[in-house]
């Protein structure tokens, strides 16, 4: 319950009226906000997304939130042509990596985003070097698309 389910219709109508592939929920617009975060995890989540952005140069925000919105033509895209890097959080780059530089349509909307009250966080050392190995063989498949 990070999202609030009040956002739903408002991005459902935003998803069809600019006639979306992909829309994310992003943490990081002006109007975004991320609340109850500690100083630790707001510095992960920012530099993880930074470095995405620097080396797959994707135009958005958050590569890492899941709070997504993909239509049918983008899901069938995505089950023949992705999960090959690994799982867990990189898959989600690995996605916006193959819709963008496939030429599907990719949006974000603002969302206030709140740390959960319940159960755990699922970054831990072996997850972010995880995620650095799979953004790594992200880079690489960017390469092969002669997309610098």
């Amino acid at each position: 319950m990070s999202h609030n389910p009040k956002e739903l219709n408002n991005n459902i109508e935003y998803f069809k009226t600019q006639n979306l592939d992909l829309l994310i929920s992003s943490r990081y617009m002006r109007t975004s906000k991320i609340l109850n975060w500690s100083l630790k995890r707001k510095i992960l989540s920012f530099l993880s997304n930074k470095l995405s952005k620097f080396l797959l140069k994707v135009p958005v925000s958050d590569y890492t939130n899941g709070y997504r919105i993909y239509s049918l033509q983008a899901a069938k895209f995505i089950s023949t042509n992705c999960g090959k890097i690994g799982d867990g959080y990189i898959v989600l780059s690995e996605i916006l990596l193959q819709l963008y530089y496939n030429n599907f349509i990719i949006g974000e909307i603002d969302t206030i985003f709140v740390n959960r009250v319940r159960g755990t966080n699922n970054v831990n050392f072996i997850e972010i070097l995880k995620s650095l190995l799979g953004l790594y063989k992200i880079w690489k498949i960017k390469l092969k698309l002669n997309r610098f």
